[in-house]
């Protein structure tokens, strides 16, 4: 669950992302000097046009502590799951 917060701008408002929350443990993400622990998933469905389009979207934030327990639920129930190795 991400936390928005309004910061000023020279003509207007806007959000920016303030906290991540953990949607398994509830706890905000801890920020760790050069340690990197990112986890995306978002689910996309509707309809799409060149002149706009609708649908519904999810999305899951998850920390590092509790990805583990989701990779083993995924793995466990079939899902295929690739890792790989990355370097910046």
């Amino acid at each position: 669950m991400k936390i928005y917060k309004l910061v000023p701008k020279t003509v207007k408002q806007h959000e920016v992302v303030d906290e991540v929350i953990c949607d398994k443990c509830y706890t905000p993400f801890e920020s760790v000097s050069w340690g990197v622990h990112e986890f995306e998933f978002k689910y996309r469905n509707g309809t799409s046009y060149p002149e706009g389009g609708s649908g519904e979207e999810y999305n899951i934030d998850i920390c590092h502590k509790c990805i583990d327990g989701l990779l083993t639920v995924l793995v466990d129930n079939g899902y295929m799951v690739r890792g790989k190795e990355w370097e910046h």
